[in-house]
This record gives structure tokens, C-alpha cells and sequence, in this order.
């Protein structure tokens, strides 16, 4: 098993890109937990963020339709997953 969790997300510009990866990584640390490793090259079309139980990538939308990891880990189980609204306190955590 490579991770726990895989989130794939796209941006629409670099800006969009590096924000998507910071707010991903404020709210780790905001749990404490560290990043192990990311790769976030100014000049990417992809960003990833080890989190060791969670692995997150930001992509450009052609650089996503190239790789297509959705393909590639499809066999894994989906989660639900909804945008909640600023100040609504934490997310629930459970693990099913």
C-alpha cells in the first residue's frame, strides 16, 4: 500500500495551483501534522504533497488528462467528499 488516501485536484492557473497546495498544507499543519515531502517547481504543471497517510495532487487540467491517476487508482475505494463553508469547524474524521 502506497498511501491511505489520494486526493487529485486541478487549477486553472499557477496562482490557483499554488494556493490549492498551500491551504492543503496549512490545514495538515493546522492538525499537527508535517508534510514529508512535496515537489512544487514554480514553473510546474503538477504539484504533489507527501503527507505519508494522505498524498495530494494539484494539476493543470491537460497535465491531469495526461496522466489520468484517476485510471491508474481506480480500483480504490472513493470517499464522499463536499466543499464545507468557511467557519464550520473541523471536518469529521472517520475511517471506514
Amino acid at each position: 500500500q502506497v498511501t491511505d488516501y489520494i486526493v487529485i485536484a486541478s487549477g486553472t492557473s499557477d496562482r490557483q495551483m499554488r494556493t490549492a497546495a498551500d491551504k492543503a498544507q496549512e490545514a495538515v499543519e493546522a492538525l499537527g501534522a508535517e508534510t514529508f515531502r512535496s515537489a512544487r517547481d514554480p514553473s510546474s504543471t503538477w504539484i504533489v504533497l507527501d503527507f505519508v497517510d494522505v498524498v495530494v495532487h494539484v494539476f493543470e487540467p491537460a497535465t491531469r488528462a495526461h496522466y489520468d491517476l484517476e485510471m491508474l487508482w481506480g480500483d480504490g475505494p472513493r470517499v464522499p467528499w463536499s466543499p464545507r463553508k468557511a467557519g464550520a469547524g473541523p471536518a469529521p474524521t472517520s475511517r471506514d
